[in-house]
C-alpha cells in the first residue's frame, strides 16, 4: 500500500503544472534573450524580425551612431567596409540585399 501511495504521489508531482506564466512578448524581449545567454546580435535580429513582422520601424544603436557621424567619416567607413565586409556598420539584417555593385558601396 505504501508503494502504491508513493508512486501515485510521484506521478502527481510530475504532472503538476509549474505555473510560470510567460507571454511570448516577455520570452522574446531583448533583456530576456540576453539573460538566457544569447548574443546581442541574436537578440537584435529577433527584435528586428518582430518589428518587420508588425510593420514597425526598428533601428539599432550601432546604426544610429553610424548615421549620425559626418559624411567624410561615413565615406571612410564605407571604404573600409568595401575592403573588409566583416566590419560592422549596423546594417546586419536591416537592409535590402543588392547583388551587384553600386555607387552606394562607396
Amino acid at each position: 500500500m505504501k508503494n502504491k501511495l508513493l508512486i501515485i504521489g510521484m506521478l502527481t508531482m510530475i504532472a503538476a503544472p509549474s505555473f510560470a506564466i510567460t507571454t511570448p512578448e516577455e520570452a522574446s524581449s531583448f533583456e530576456s534573450l540576453k539573460l538566457q545567454g544569447y548574443s546581442t546580435l541574436t537578440a537584435d535580429s529577433v527584435q528586428s524580425s518582430k518589428a518587420r513582422a508588425n510593420n514597425l520601424e526598428y533601428k539599432n544603436s550601432v546604426r544610429e551612431r553610424y548615421d549620425s557621424s559626418p559624411a567624410i567619416v561615413r565615406w571612410i567607413r564605407n571604404a573600409f567596409i568595401y575592403i573588409d565586409p566583416a566590419y560592422d556598420d549596423g546594417k546586419s539584417m536591416h537592409h535590402d540585399i543588392k547583388y551587384g555593385p553600386s555607387f552606394e558601396d562607396l
